[in-house]
């Protein structure tokens, strides 16, 4: 079967429908005639491949604002005075139906083109070995029909729903009904679970670089998101739901590619021999996460790839802004927040070295003066480079970031998927099971070492579902490609005395009744869960800064503690834990103020 692929950007759906169908991007606009039209059975290799591509092409319009709604609106970045107005009015809830990245059009554009897939593929086709021949591209499309509506959802809070594709122009989204996010979660759970263990596309590579398994969102990983955002609304069992599709994700054998997901060892780190000798010294793999992001199997799982050049279509301005370049005369829009700095510092690092008897070192207690910029976590002083230039009589502040250096715009890696997964397995209850996650890293031994051995028999039925082979997930020794999420910045966390399980204070009588141990039993597992909680989201921030989550992060927890000062209170602190916005936290304390809306159709 022969296949042509090329840059997405020339592939525009009108052309790909043959004339079949016009671009949807103003399908709010009813009177524009943008709507699709004589629709006609997909039933051919090209036209299903093609379409596809297609609605690919159409992701790459949203690409930048998944990223910029995420940050923007968190408390990890500042704005520079080169921001653009509509990036100042997105920090500030203050976004316009004129601001450029509030323009639901662009999510329905691709939500309309999957909605016409999923009616018109011919899905019936079989194979010489009656296996169907599309069954890949429709569980593909539903996917990333289910991803875009949780974006839609998250950043409007009420959304027209639409499942048919609008293919008259008599018929406008106030025909639809107003989904809030449980609702979105309801539908998209119930249809992608028949998909979960659809084995993703196998396409050749996007524009010769791209893997195009990296193009898509894997079934297991977005309904795991779906089950962790209606568990803050819902119960115990979504969480478990969500543990559970993350971990199948993880363990999933991947068509030519046998190597589970491991969270790899890539780390900051002080060298702690030379440092046992009085010399300061940083080694640094963690940089490399970041780069080789087109290979299938390494660290990201998703990305939407665009263009390498402005003229060419659809091309990510996330380099340009995070970053000081000659593009934007070495102006970045998106600074690191002061919040950000802190959060950084706060944390505690512990290095070890062996000379005949293990050793614990936790430092630097003190700092070289030129090295004061090092001191707590390394993820961020080593992700970044700042400095100041001169020109034509003026000082500019400049900044290079190590995770916007590529052209394309990353979704999903495995960080995000294990710190994802420690977050539903701690509100499912399993708080040490998390902490495992952040301390030393996961497999079957200490899963049998430090989680059963405080499980009851119904919750050591749920952790034996999780396998976590300890030949494939290695801990220890040269081989080693497991570790603890903190451990990424903080050296060796399972050594270290500031960083330790946060185990309830209170002991139990000596002399106690069975209702006396149920009560202790849950007051001990709230405790834990809830300071397990925050650790997370520090992890979050420490781990996946910059990334696009943070806000939808803060969001998260909000929700499910039914608290919108957590979030106000997070976010107008962004120029330090002292220094709070009172009109923006009392803003934000209205939880209608955390969406965008667009005129009277979408929103609240």
């Amino acid at each position: 079967m022969k296949r042509a692929y090329h840059t997405f950007r020339i592939l525009l759906l009108s052309a790909l429908l043959g004339g079949a169908a016009a671009s949807c991007d103003d399908m709010l606009d009813m009177e524009s005639g943008y709507v699709l039209n004589d629709p006609n059975h997909l039933n051919s290799a090209a036209d299903t491949v093609n379409t596809v591509l297609g609605i690919l092409n159409k992701l790459q319009v949203i690409a930048d604002r998944t990223n910029l709604l995420g940050e923007v609106r968190g408390d990890l970045v500042t704005l520079t005075d080169y921001a653009s107005r509509d990036l100042h009015q997105m920090a500030d809830f203050a976004m316009d139906d004129k601001n450029s990245y509030n323009n639901p059009r662009d999510y329905y554009a691709v939500i309309n083109n999957c909605n016409y897939f999923l009616a018109y593929a011919d899905t019936a086709l079989t194979d010489n070995r009656n296996k169907k021949i599309f069954e890949r591209e429709y569980a593909a499309v539903k996917s990333i029909r289910a991803w875009t509506y949780l974006q839609l959802v998250l950043n409007y809070g009420r959304v027209p729903f639409v499942t048919e594709p609008i293919l008259d122009e008599a018929a406008g989204l106030k025909d639809y009904p107003l989904y809030e996010l449980p609702q979105v979660c309801d539908y998209f759970i119930e249809d992608l679970t028949p998909y979960e263990n659809v084995d993703l596309p196998d396409y050749r590579y996007v524009d010769g670089r791209v893997d195009p398994h990296l193009c898509f969102f894997p079934v297991s990983v977005v309904l795991g998101d779906l089950y962790l955002w209606r568990g803050a609304t819902g119960g115990v069992n979504d969480y478990r739901q969500a543990a559970l599709s993350y971990y199948n994700w993880i363990v999933a054998e991947r068509e030519g590619y046998k190597t589970q997901l491991t969270t790899s060892n890539y780390k900051n780190s002080w060298d702690s021999e030379r440092l046992k000798n009085g010399k300061y010294a940083l080694t640094s793999s963690y940089a490399a996460y970041f780069y080789g992001a087109e290979s299938y199997g390494g660290e990201y799982q998703t990305i939407i790839p665009m263009d390498s050049a402005a003229n060419m279509g659809c091309f990510s301005r996330l380099r340009a802004l995070y970053n000081s370049m000659p593009d934007n005369s070495y102006h970045h829009s998106i600074g690191i927040s002061p919040r950000m700095k802190e959060i950084s510092r706060e944390q505690i690092y512990c290095g070890t070295y062996n000379d005949g008897t293990q050793t614990v070192t936790v430092y630097p207690g003190v700092l070289p003066e030129d090295m004061e910029d090092y001191a707590g976590d390394l993820r961020l002083p080593l992700m970044y480079t700042a400095g100041n230039m001169s020109s034509q009589g003026t000082t500019i502040s400049l900044q290079m970031l190590d995770k916007h250096q590529g052209r394309d715009v990353r979704i999903y890696r495995r960080s995000t998927i294990y710190l994802r997964m420690a977050e539903a397995l701690n509100q499912a209850g399993y708080p040490r099971f998390a902490y495992a996650i952040l301390s030393t890293g996961v497999n079957n031994d200490t899963i049998k070492g430090r989680v059963l051995p405080y499980c009851n028999a119904e919750d050591s039925a749920f952790v034996n579902r999780f396998n976590f082979r300890t030949d494939l997930f290695r801990i220890e020794g040269n081989n080693a490609n497991t570790l603890g999420i903190h451990s990424r910045g903080c050296g060796e966390t399972q050594f270290n005395k500031y960083y330790q399980y946060p185990a309830y204070p209170v002991a139990l009588p000596e002399e106690y009744t069975e209702a006396d141990s149920l009560e202790w039993v849950a007051a001990a597992r709230d405790y834990e869960v809830a300071r397990l909680d925050e650790m997370l989201v520090t992890e979050d921030a420490l781990e996946l800064c910059f990334e696009g989550t943070r806000f939808y992060d803060l969001m998260r927890v909000a929700l499910r503690r039914n608290d919108p000062s957590y979030l106000a209170r997070a976010v107008s602190r962004r120029a330090g834990e002292k220094a709070g916005d009172a009109h923006l936290e009392g803003l934000l304390s209205d939880k209608r103020n955390w969406y965008m809306k667009w005129g009277d159709e979408v929103g609240y």
